[in-house]
């Protein structure tokens, strides 16, 4: 498009390809009165006070992955500041002139993307792994060693439907919170993985096919993009649940699981959710009555070990 006045020629003038999609959502939601730009409420923002600052700042330095939403949490929670008072923007200013916030640097993606959201609950899930913190092995005392975490998201709701660490990011890891999660949310009509050789095995391949979903969709190769959802839940648990085990007494792999859990069910579904504007778990229960469990027999079925084995000529 182009833009011009009376004094001076036209001009080209780029528009990105996210631009034009958020007019056209605003233009949905709102009519011509969703495209105008909105008004602040108070121009200059509100300035930090020197103690909120300082508390800020004490946060940032004890444990430097806590994004600007989880301090803005931690300060709400604790009731040192009140809701809505602190603003994203103020708090990064304020921390960047200290030294201790600044935005990562992005490399641009030429190739277009397009959004895209599962119609309905279990229309859809989600499966990564993800590194998780070092704890004392013990098999050997005074070594370290990394624990690894398998989860599933529901990608309509953005549910967490259940996640596991362990110490070994092997087959029967995923195998179990692939379980946990049909029993306790149901179903799903597809599932969609990365191109993890754990993921793209012949007995991941047997259970969806017991069940009768559809066959496994894999990412794109070096393009995990569509991935997105799980990727930002992945950089959620590493700002607001692994790194504050900084400040725990975590040191054994029971007690980290039962604190992700318990952070799964209290914290992050029953938050609201930055996309969808709802809290995940009352977005999954509004169909709740189209979700679909499976047998028991057949779930047992599913995750039976089996093996098809030719004889020979002696018959062995």
């Amino acid at each position: 498009c182009f833009r011009s006045d009376l004094y001076a020629a036209s001009t080209p003038l780029t528009v990105a390809a996210e631009t034009i999609r958020s007019w056209v959502r605003r233009y949905r939601e709102g009519g011509l009165a969703g495209l105008e730009d909105k008004l602040r409420a108070q121009r200059g923002g509100t300035a930090l006070k020197p103690e909120e600052l300082d508390l800020a700042a004490q946060l940032k330095r004890e444990v430097p992955e806590r994004s600007l939403d989880r301090l803005i949490h931690i300060l709400e929670e604790t009731h040192r500041v009140e809701r809505g008072h602190i603003r994203r923007s103020t708090l990064h200013r304020a921390l960047r002139s200290l030294g201790l916030s600044q935005s990562p640097p992005r490399v641009a993606d030429q190739k277009d993307l397009d959004r895209f959201e599962a119609d309905a609950p279990n229309d859809l899930w989600q499966s990564d792994l993800l590194a998780g913190p070092w704890l004392p092995d013990p098999a050997r005392p005074g070594k370290s060693r990394r624990a690894w975490l398998y989860a599933f998201l529901d990608d309509h709701s953005r549910l967490l439907l259940h996640g596991r660490f362990s110490f070994r990011g092997e087959l029967p890891a995923l195998e179990l919170v692939f379980r946990r999660a049909l029993q306790r949310w149901g179903t799903p009509r597809r599932v969609y993985y990365d191109n993890g050789q754990v993921y793209r095995s012949r007995h991941m391949r047997h259970i969806v096919a017991t069940l009768g979903l559809h066959r496994p969709v894999f990412t794109t190769k070096r393009r995990p993009e569509g991935h997105g959802k799980i990727e930002a839940l992945n950089r959620l648990i590493r700002s607001a649940f692994i790194a504050e085990l900084k400040s725990s007494r975590i040191t054994t792999l029971d007690a980290l699981n039962e604190a992700f859990v318990a952070w799964a069910d209290v914290e992050y579904n029953r938050r609201q959710h930055g996309e969808t504007g709802e809290l995940p778990l009352d977005r999954w229960r509004k169909a709740v009555d189209r979700i679909r469990y499976a047998d028991d027999d057949k779930l047992r079925e599913a995750f039976l070990w089996a093996e098809h084995r030719t004889p020979d000529k002696s018959g062995v």
